[in-house]
């Protein structure tokens, strides 16, 4: 890759894994052994506050149940990233020039490993946001472009590239859109409105309702859907396999924001796997992109995220934002280097799947799933008059993050509302915990992790109760 003085990654992105052999780690070889011993304790340490304590950072006089906004990383990984911009800037030539593609191409083998990918198939990037953009761009922004008095806008004598997405998208992901589109005369997004609340349906019904919509507002000249593996404001699981096959009756490529899916959902449709993410299912079931961060549910420091294509024309189709020495060398080369920055969090992705592994991903997940249920059971034993803790869809389309109703006599609260009560729990309660307006309606978002316990939920009870009166 350009002037750097490394093996060829490429090639070792595609060694059996019989056969794969590491990098050898430059750090200090006392910090790596402590580290594999805190790794290795890890298994035994009880879920929630204990474990919180040990491995966690956050500060213990906050009940902080918004796990879903940016994560919190893990003592272990956090360290190693540390230990990492320490080691770059000793020699840093010798880091940029020798050690980073190597160590790079490490984490991303091994990420690719931890979701069942293929390691040619998986590109490490700072955040989803990037991702996004990188599918979106490459798969919709035409070729040719014209210059007009307002600026560079793209144009074609084809049929418009279309873009559908529900309404409870990402705010991020409806903005690439609409900047994609402004730029594009040849663009068009179609965004599609669900009905909110799904809470009085079962749990087949609810999904049926999204199918449906998805395939009412989805046109048949559709050239890219975007669906949340879990939405951001809503906290709804979606069909992904359902939607994903109402998108390729179109003919359209299929990206899925999965920024809160790493680590805390791999099922489709409800067929969960013992995997951190179940990329052979998805790819099955249709998906063409997934886009992952890293530093939510999986815990890793700030600013690591992946970008799994299927292989051949989509690869090519994602187009990097920031073109570099390692364009047309490859799928990860091609997105890997965009300049002299930060590369330490991506560098300690192995680390931190070292940990998930100990702590066990059944047992994360079932610590979470059964948490998750206690929680709604406090809340709604607090909350149940007033049309409190309702959830906003069955119980079954939320997952370690679930939207629950505050008690109100009122239906048409706003978002200055929300913020207020969101406001009084942090500065009068210590609790962080966001508060959604939705159709009128306020809500928490709650999370679960693996250092919460049942008390953390009781404190968000009364501190709501105290707020409302």
């Amino acid at each position: 890759m350009g002037s750097f003085h490394s093996e060829d990654v490429e090639s070792k992105l595609k060694s059996p894994f019989e056969s794969y052999l590491p990098p050898s780690s430059p750090l200090c070889p006392s910090f790596l052994e402590k580290q594999a011993k805190l790794v290795a304790e890890a298994a035994s340490i009880p879920l929630g506050h204990e474990l919180g304590r040990q491995h966690f950072l956050l500060d213990p006089s906050w009940t902080f149940i918004n796990h879903g906004a940016f994560g919190a990383a893990s003592r272990v990984g956090f360290s190693e990233a540390t230990q990492w911009r320490e080691h770059c800037e000793r020699q840093p030539l010798r880091f940029f020039d020798r050690d980073l593609l190597p160590h790079l191409a490490h984490s991303c083998y091994t990420m690719a490993r931890f979701i069942g990918a293929a390691p040619t198939d998986v590109a490490l990037l700072p955040n989803a946001t990037t991702g996004l953009n990188t599918v979106m761009r490459g798969v919709l922004e035409e070729e040719c472009a014209t210059t007009t008095g307002t600026g560079t806008r793209r144009s074609s004598s084809s049929a418009p590239r279309r873009i559908f997405m529900f309404d409870t998208a990402y705010g991020a992901v409806k903005k690439i859109a609409s900047d994609i589109a402004a730029r594009n005369l040849n663009v068009v997004v179609d965004v599609a409105p669900l009905p909110l609340p799904l809470s009085h349906l079962t749990t087949k019904e609810a999904r049926d309702v999204i199918v449906d919509v998805a395939n009412e507002y989805m046109h048949p000249d559709t050239s890219l859907a975007v669906f949340d593996h879990t939405t951001s404001n809503t906290a709804l699981n979606m069909p992904l396999a359902a939607l994903a096959g109402v998108a390729r009756d179109r003919g359209a490529k299929v990206l899925i924001d999965g920024a809160h899916g790493l680590l805390a959902q791999s099922s489709v449709d409800g067929f969960a796997s013992d995997d951190a993410l179940d990329i052979a299912t998805l790819s099955n079931a249709g998906v063409d992109f997934y886009v992952a961060n890293c530093h939510k549910w999986f815990a890793s420091p700030k600013a690591a995220a992946l970008l799994w294509s299927r292989s051949g024309e989509c690869q090519q189709q994602c187009r990097p934002l920031v073109v570099s020495h390692g364009l047309g060398q490859g799928f990860f080369s091609s997105l890997a280097w965009d300049g002299c920055r930060d590369y330490s969090s991506a560098l300690s992705l192995p680390r931190t799947v070292d940990l998930w592994k100990s702590i066990g991903i059944r047992r994360t997940r079932s610590y979470m799933d059964a948490l998750s249920g206690t929680a709604l059971e406090i809340l709604q034993k607090s909350w149940g008059e007033r049309d409190g803790g309702r959830t906003l869809a069955p119980f079954e389309l939320h997952g370690p993050m679930t939207l629950v109703s505050l008690p109100s006599s009122s239906s048409d609260w706003t978002d200055t509302d929300a913020k207020a009560v969101q406001d009084a729990l942090h500065h009068d309660h210590m609790v962080e915990c966001p508060i959604k307006c939705i159709r009128g309606q306020l809500y928490a978002r709650i999370s679960v992790h693996v250092y919460n316990e049942a008390s953390d939920y009781e404190i968000l009870a009364s501190a709501v109760q105290k707020i409302m009166r």
